[in-house]
């Protein structure tokens, strides 16, 4: 139509025919035939690029590769088998999905977006998220450049050994159910600036305190763990050597300045307890110590019951009870034959309790253990009160 008009108008028109201007422009026009066809640009991908940034990219509304919102859930837990601190984060966008874990917040969130990505491609819509690829396997190759890195600390780099650390906290509460102490408790303080705090966690057994400080809390609280093991671990050995010292062997113990004295330990010095861990039938050696009035009064009552929650190992457990009534005051008599009567302390409990704890198989080994608990304590202790002297009966003038 431009021709036309360009014609009409006594005016050559700008425009060429294709055919004009190859005759014309032959040196333009010309492909060596022998080369076949021509090649396609070879597809490339940004290395550089992070598996974060591009599901960003795919959930950034303000651009042209938006395809929805990504959501990030992110928690930090204690690792059973290492005792580790790690992060856990589980990236969702649409129907795509992945988790991650490492030791930062960082790599969590990028080994989560990595396996968004490998499930994207899984389902063949990696080219959702900008992936030049015209296959899956492409897809799955060109996704391996950009893999993230493994962050695992406990991976010795120059032996490749792997290094499991102790299970601190783990370790104390076995020492307390096996040597019959309180459950630890922990208290923490944090101080610093929010971007470098430092936690310290002090762990606690009954008298027995020990702290541990870190740059994450359940590492304080491991390390804390860690010193309080070693301090009742050394008591627990010193109450052994003192044990073996009382049976007469003195070949183990070694210097006698190095022995810790039993004064504190055992509640009274020079008396053996070793009996009350071979007792084949502690539950009557118990009745058999209590009804020595020579030590004890006779106005006690023993009683067991059986706990309906098991102990932390799945053992039954059993509380032993050793309830003293409260005696009535003693008329005093006095040289000149009166008798007074004294006052009742109506302030003062009925009663006083003596209780202590067993775990086992079932409930009657649980009873046992009890009884031997309860043999420890009254082998070394001469009871709530002596026996009151009888007051002397004046004789007739």
């Amino acid at each position: 139509l431009a021709s036309i008009l360009y014609n009409a108008a006594g005016m050559s028109s700008p425009f060429i025919d294709f055919d004009d201007y190859r005759r014309l422009y032959p040196e333009y026009c010309k492909r060596d035939q022998s080369d076949g066809p021509a090649p396609k640009p070879e597809v490339t991908f940004d290395k550089d690029k992070t598996p974060v940034m591009l599901v960003q990219e795919a959930s950034c509304k303000n651009s042209v590769k938006y395809i929805g919102e990504v959501f990030f859930e992110e928690k930090e837990e204690l690792d059973p088998k290492t005792g580790i601190a790690v992060y856990i984060c589980n990236a969702r966008l649409m129907k795509f999905s992945g988790t991650g874990n490492g030791r930062s917040k960082k790599s969590a969130k990028q080994k989560a977006c990595f396996e968004l990505l490998k499930c994207a491609v899984e389902m063949d819509r990696y080219q959702d998220f900008r992936i030049p690829a015209k296959s899956k396997e492409e897809a799955r190759k060109i996704l391996e450049q950009i893999k993230p890195a493994d962050d695992d600390i406990s991976i010795n780099k120059e032996s490749k050994e792997v290094s499991v650390p102790e299970n601190w906290t783990g370790k104390l509460m076995d020492i307390c159910l096996q040597n019959k102490l309180p459950v630890p408790a922990y208290e923490d303080e944090e101080a610093g600036p929010p971007n470098n705090r430092i936690y310290t966690v002090y762990s606690i057994v009954g008298d027995s305190k020990a702290s541990g400080s870190g740059k994450k809390k359940k590492e304080a609280k491991n390390e804390a763990s860690k010193n309080l093991y070693q301090l009742l671990q050394s008591q627990v050995d010193s109450l052994r050597k003192a044990t073996n010292q009382l049976e007469g062997n003195s070949e183990d113990m070694g210097d006698d300045e190095e022995n810790e004295p039993i004064e504190g330990l055992l509640g009274a010095a020079g008396v053996d307890v070793s009996r009350a861990g071979t007792e084949t039938e502690p539950q009557k050696a118990l009745e058999g110590i209590l009804s020595d009035t020579t030590r004890f009064l006779p106005n006690y009552v023993i009683h067991y019951r059986e706990l309906s929650q098991p102990s932390t190992r799945g053992r039954s457990q059993s509380l032993l009870t050793v309830q003293y009534s409260k005696a009535p005051p003693q008329p005093i008599v006095h040289p000149d034959g009166s008798v007074t009567t004294p006052k009742v302390d109506k302030d003062a409990p009925a009663s006083f309790n003596y209780v202590f704890c067993g775990e086992g198989m079932d409930a009657g080994s649980a009873r046992d253990e009890a009884a031997r608990s309860a043999l420890v304590h009254f082998l070394t202790y001469k009871g709530p009160r002596e026996t009151p002297t009888p007051a002397p009966i004046p004789l007739d003038p």
